[in-house]
């Protein structure tokens, strides 16, 4: 078995949820939860899931669709870009409502970006450690590390690392770069 993690407190929250099979289909995990994950395509999930629901809801630009206790919202092009669940629900590290953002920060590092709400919550998101921008976006309720998660959605809100471009062979080629370079600059 192998079992990702990124510091001490994650690896045992996490061997502790492989030993229940069943809270393993109930927690989020990264991009997934309940074997669906984000970037999955609705007519894929209906054929691996024939009694997910034909009738949505509009949220903005998202189509949202509500089965299993947890809203999925796809963008325009059929692709699920957010897992919303409901308030029962953790991160695979026991992470969700009634945590206070210190918890998560112990496991997902500082957050990513944190910003005040108009109702007077905050969004605080935590990189999930996926290296694909998925995060959890939180909604906070109290200022600091001592605030309160009310809830927590799946999405690619982490940041993303940067491309890698490879490097150059080194040396070059012979021919394709001049060894000697002459001329003269003021």
């Amino acid at each position: 078995m192998f079992v990702g993690a990124a510091n001490g407190a994650q690896v045992a929250a996490r061997l502790l949820a492989t030993q229940d099979e069943k809270a393993q289909s109930t927690v989020l995990n990264g991009p997934s939860f309940n074997g669906i994950e984000l970037g999955d395509r609705i007519s894929d999930i209906r054929r691996d899931h024939p009694d997910f629901p034909t009738s949505s809801t509009r949220d903005g630009d998202l189509t949202v669709y509500h089965w299993h206790d947890c809203d999925w919202a796809f963008a325009g092009t059929g692709v699920l870009v957010e897992i919303r669940p409901g308030s029962g629900t953790t991160t695979i590290d026991g992470i969700g409502r009634g945590s206070s953002v210190a918890d998560a920060t112990r496991f997902y590092g500082k957050p990513v970006p944190d910003s005040d709400n108009a109702d007077g919550t905050r969004t605080v998101v935590f990189d999930a450690g996926t290296a694909d921008g998925t995060g959890y976006r939180t909604r906070v309720q109290g200022a600091g590390s001592s605030g309160r998660i009310l809830d927590v959605v799946v999405c690619g809100c982490a940041a993303r690392p940067a491309p890698q471009t490879p490097l150059p062979d080194s040396p070059p080629p012979s021919g394709t770069c001049p060894t000697t370079v002459t001329g003269k600059t003021e």
